[in-house]
């Protein structure tokens, strides 16, 4: 099993992440980072 992974964003970032997710644009999945 392989996962796409489009973008990792730190958890601090979390904003900015779930605006690119919104944006409709993305192939993959997005990635919080806990540190």
């Amino acid at each position: 099993l392989e996962v796409n992974i489009a973008k990792q964003f730190p958890l601090e970032e979390v904003e900015a992440a779930h605006e690119l997710s919104q944006t409709g644009r993305m192939t993959g999945k997005i990635v919080l980072l806990p540190r």
